[in-house]
This record gives C-alpha cells, structure tokens and sequence, in this order.
C-alpha cells in the first residue's frame, strides 16, 4: 500500500472558496486515477492536504498524478506515530539504512500543540545524524528527510515531485478553443485547463470528409490532452466552404486575416449556442504576418464573445520547451495538412480596419459563418 500526501498549489489562497476548490481537486484525483486504473483504496482532506492510499505500484501512481492540476507537489510518505521516541526510532532507521555523506532535515508543524517546535525536532534529528558520524550540510545536503507533524501521526519522506500547479479543471467555466494543425493551439489549450478551464475543440480541416481524420494527429492531441482533463468534445468542420465561398473575390494578402476572423465568427455562434464562456486561440503577438496588432484587431472584428489568447507573450522557444515538458513537441510537428498551409502565406502586415470591415461586408462572412454551422460534426 503507498501511502501519498498532495500538497495544494494556489488552492489554498482562496479563503471564502477553499473548501469547494478542495473537493474539486480530490474529485479530479478520484477521477484521474480511476480513468487510468489505479487502486484508489482512500482519499481524505484535512490541514490543508489530501491523504490517499492506493493499491497500485509507485512508479505507475507518479506519472498519473501529475496529470492533476492544482497540486503543487506531492510525497510518498511513511506514517509514524506522534511521539517523540517514535520518531527518533525512524529516523535513526533511515540514516542507518541509506548512510549518506551528509544531511539536512526539514520539519512542518502543522499540529501547532506539539510540544516541540520545527527547530528543536530538527535539533534533535541532528543529533542522532551525529552519532552517526553523518556530517550535517544545511546548504547543500546529499540527502534530505522531510517530516510533517499533523494532528493525529507524523509523515516521513525523502523526495518531494513536482506537480503543475494551476486551478482545479472544471472550476474556471467551459471554453472551446480553435484547434489547429501546428504547435501552438495545443499549448494555448494546455494553458487553459491548466486554469481550471474545460476545454473542448474546434478544428477546420483540409479533407474531403471528416472520416479522414480518425487516424490524424488531431486526434492524437486531443487524446493526449484529455489526460489532463478525462475526456473533451472535438468538432470539426471543413475547410472547402470557406474557399467555395471566397475565392478570387480579394487581394491574397487579405487571405489569412478573413480566414480567421471567419473561424472566429463560426466559432462564436456556435459556442454561443452551445454555451461556452469563451474562444481560445493559439495566437502570438507579432510571431508571424498574421499576428500583428494591427492583423489581431481585424481577426477579432466583431467578435462578442471573450477571446483568451494565452500564448501572447510568448517567444516560440517558451511554447516547444513547454510542448517538450508535457511529452506533446513531437507529435504536434508530426506533418499534416493544415488550413494554413493552403492559403496565401503573403500576408499584409498592418490591415486597415475600415477597409477590412468592407471586405467582411462585401463577403458577407457573418451570414457564410452562421450559415457554416450545419457542416460542424461532433467527431
């Protein structure tokens, strides 16, 4: 049995709505290690923590949990009992055990009527290191033990995983973000629930029908993002509509910024009628042609609905080690036909508000993107 302490990230700075963003994130732990068949045999919360107890090997429950967000980090502990002579006894096993070159011990009293404070548990740990002729190394220790003294036993661990942090999924409302064939997007929806938001998917694709897409890498990301969430909505709608509709009818640099105010509007409507607090894109400010502050503005014409864009400020560098940190760089560059790809790669820099806004009339994209709504299948 492996016993696991979770520590909150920024949960625990909500005060008034601690106890609601607690249950949600024991509820995701239930429901993340229930998706990826771990023995969950217990799961409690109290002083700031949630205890679990799984029936399930280590090296299996480790890569699971860090799948949750809102943990900070977590620990495999041992349990001992609150006493003074109790704890001496374990620790004295442990030194004996590993035998480091040098050791530093570091004690939370949670329990503030234990009769000794952290400094004088640590004291007496040291102690015994001594005894042991094990060097105490306050600055750069080989080996570290880790206690914390809550109200009814004291908790021992040597190492401490880093979780990803963030808010609770499913606590920050629903958001449909514009899925499309490159890095960014799916980075920008990783942000997204990583903000406790739910996240489902919209993509345009290039294939002739929508069967095409069951053994594409869109799919594959989707499934891969769904770690972090249990499961999502993917909807998808092709691309030929829009090129039916407006081809020939505009200068070629005008392409990619009514393609993607277009993309907004479809998207709008539909997120609208389906709910969804907000539209997540993976644009960057002034990364490529399209996405200039000028080009952002024309995009974004006429679009009601919150538009989340949490790669602004990013550099591309930022957005492949964080693809890289989650395991998803490689299979978000795998090759596939985007949209973007087939239109004009000449984009203006700087689109003139006034004159993109007749182009749009002259389309008439809002009618084209309402109407582009009967063509979107949930895949």
């Amino acid at each position: 049995m492996e016993k696991v302490i979770i520590h909150y990230s920024e949960i625990s700075l909500k005060k008034g709505n601690f106890k609601y963003f607690e249950k949600s994130l024991a509820r995701n732990i239930k429901d993340i290690s229930e998706k990826n068949n771990l023995n969950l045999k217990r799961i409690s919360r109290g002083e700031k923590r949630i205890f679990c107890e799984f029936n399930s090997k280590r090296e299996k429950i480790t890569p699971v949990l860090k799948y949750v967000f809102g943990i900070k980090y977590f620990v495999f502990i041992d349990e001992v009992k609150k006493d003074i002579d109790s704890m001496n006894k374990y620790v004295k096993s442990i030194l004996k055990k590993e035998n480091p070159e040098s050791i530093a011990f570091k004690t939370k009293r949670a329990d503030k009527s234990f009769k000794l404070k952290s400094l004088d548990v640590n004291k007496g740990f040291g102690n015994i290191a001594n005894s042991l002729g094990i060097k105490i190394d306050l600055s750069n220790p080989k080996f570290i033990i880790f206690s914390e003294i809550v109200s009814k036993s004291v908790y021992f661990y040597t190492s401490r995983i880093e979780g990803h942090g963030g808010l609770t999924v499913g606590t920050s409302g629903r958001v449909l973000c514009l899925l499309s064939g490159g890095i960014d997007s799916v980075a920008a929806a990783w942000l997204m629930i990583k903000r406790g938001c739910r996240v489902d998917f919209l993509h345009f694709h290039a294939f002739n029908n929508n069967n095409k897409l069951k053994n594409s890498k869109i799919v594959k990301i989707v499934d891969l993002l769904n770690n972090y969430q249990i499961s999502s909505k993917l909807y998808v709608m092709p691309y030929s509509t829009y090129q039916l509709t407006t081809s020939g009818k505009f200068e070629d640099k005008y392409d990619v910024v009514l393609f993607k105010n277009y993309i907004l509007k479809v998207a709008e409507n539909f997120a609208i009628k389906n709910k969804y607090d907000a539209i997540v894109t993976g644009d960057n400010l002034a990364q490529v042609a399209s996405q200039t502050i000028e080009n952002l503005r024309a995009t974004s014409f006429n679009i009601s609905i919150p538009l989340f864009r949490p790669l602004l400020t990013y550099d591309k560098q930022e957005t492949i080690d964080l693809l890289k940190t989650i395991d998803a760089f490689d299979l978000s560059i795998e090759k596939y036909k985007d949209c973007c790809s087939i239109i004009s790669k000449r984009a203006s820099t700087k689109t003139k508000l006034n004159y993109f806004k007749k182009m749009v009339e002259k389309l008439d994209l809002e009618t084209l993107a309402e109407k582009s709504l009967e063509e979107i299948r949930k895949f």
